[in-house]
């Protein structure tokens, strides 16, 4: 055989193996804290992951060959945090028209308005459909561990089905982790004619009848499919057609909240709508267990807690109800634990990550287990939304979104260290110093020459 041959051969076949004995997307974390959520800590494990998904966790696991080794002494790895509930705000990049509430281009009137003959509601409009997400914010919120979020368009008092996406770069529809997650509902219309209605009981009125005429929708219907004869076809009615497929997906509703009469007026209203539920919100929760606590009903409870306006006039004193409400209000997800309320964060009006660390924290603070907050962090909003089987806690087999850190996520001198997201790599930059401050103000001019 000729020798030149050969020698093409063997570099082909030892680039070959080179290429095999590093796979880039099998990766093996060893001597790491691993803190699956779902099961007791290992205080020095390791955790193997490939194509996107992770194979195996353990505390004696070898590596393959073929795995990039990454030595995880004295760091921790956690699952990816899950904002339960945000505004597509918070993610959405604006070109073009574009809603004032969602920030997301609109592909027409409708997508705020609604059918003309039900105004304001979009149950069959589909956020994922059009959205367009900014990569500098998916990396701001990336690089402080999220991995997951839940986007909703706040475009009516049925607004269109929410969306779980990951905070993986050059967003595509493989970026979508849940594309249908839920319809959020609202109680605020507008002021013009064509956001009718426009107060409070006339929403509430509203949506509890939209709810009655789905009953008798789906009544209707299933009784002409199942016989059409000598039957009127039913009237094709989109945003009721909308609402049944919800429905038979299992889409739970989202309910916005915050006061303790709030709470009870919504799970009155909600209890005939036929739909799962989920309250939003839910502020005032710490005197309202009463209520959610025997009905175990899930909660995304925001953490961007109320706090004095700085446009308020110095001498308009708080009533003592408004200092209450701000003392208490970050005591919810403590008495929700100890209630066995299941609660999820909501970053809701949050625009960055070391504030949503640092509203945990005060959770903390007021109570809150550290075991809770990582579950409130990771696997129960998973769980609230229906993706328990693919994300939310460290196990064999579920997608390998995870997040590395040097200590506890809420503490301010923390820092991320790497995150996975489908199995991908992203080392986190340092980030930049804070300048430190003059302690000796400079001396002041005597005013001598």
């Amino acid at each position: 055989m000729n020798p030149r041959k050969i020698l093409v051969s063997s570099l082909l076949f030892i680039s070959w193996v080179a290429l095999r004995s590093e796979d880039p997307r099998t990766y093996f974390i060893k001597n790491i804290k691993v803190v699956p959520v779902s099961g007791p800590v290992i205080e020095s494990g390791s955790v193997l992951i490939s194509d996107g998904l992770i194979l195996s966790v353990g505390a004696d696991l070898k590596a393959p060959t073929n795995a990039r080794i990454i030595n995880g002494e004295k760091l921790t790895l956690y699952p990816g945090f899950f904002d339960a509930y945000n505004d597509v705000s918070a993610l959405s990049a604006s070109s073009g028209p574009a809603s004032p509430s969602t920030g997301v281009p609109a592909r027409s009137a409708q997508v705020i308005t609604g059918p003309s003959d039900r105004p304001s509601s979009n149950a069959s409009l589909v956020l994922a459909d059009d959205l367009r997400l900014d990569e500098k914010k998916l990396e701001a919120w990336r690089n402080g561990g999220f991995t997951h979020m839940h986007l909703v368009a706040k475009n009516g008092l049925i607004s269109s089905r929410s969306a779980v996406v990951s905070t993986a770069p050059n967003y595509s529809d493989s970026s979508l982790i849940k594309p249908e997650a839920a319809i959020a509902l609202g109680f605020t219309g507008g002021r013009d004619f064509a956001s009718f209605p426009n107060s409070l009981m006339g929403s509430i009125s509203y949506l509890r009848q939209t709810f009655i005429d789905l009953a008798y929708f789906e009544k209707q219907k299933d009784a002409y499919l199942k016989n059409p004869n000598g039957l009127v076809r039913p009237k094709y009615d989109k945003v009721l057609e909308g609402l049944a497929s919800a429905k038979a997906q299992g889409l739970p509703l989202i309910i916005p909240v915050t006061t303790k009469p709030q709470i009870a007026r919504t799970i009155d209203l909600a209890s005939g709508f036929g739909f799962n539920y989920l309250l939003q919100g839910v502020q005032e929760g710490y005197q309202a267990t009463d209520l959610l606590g025997n009905a175990k009903i899930g909660t995304l409870v925001a953490v961007k807690w109320p706090v004095e306006d700085p446009n308020t006039n110095p001498e308009d004193e708080p009533n003592l109800r408004t200092l209450r409400f701000r003392d208490r209000a970050p005591s919810t997800p403590s008495v929700f634990e100890k209630a066995g309320v299941p609660f999820a964060f909501s970053g809701d009006g949050i625009t960055s990550t070391k504030d949503f660390m640092a509203a945990i924290k005060l959770a903390i603070d007021k109570g809150l287990s550290k075991d809770a907050a990582i579950q409130s962090l990771t696997l129960t909003p998973a769980k609230l939304l229906g993706l328990q089987s693919v994300v939310g806690s460290i196990e064999k087999g579920k997608i390998a979104n995870l997040v590395i850190t040097d200590g506890e996520p809420w503490e301010s001198k923390t820092k991320i260290k790497m995150v996975f997201i489908d199995g991908f790599k992203f080392d986190i930059p340092e980030p930049p110093a804070t300048p430190e401050r003059p302690t000796n103000r400079p001396n002041a001019p005597s005013g001598k020459d």
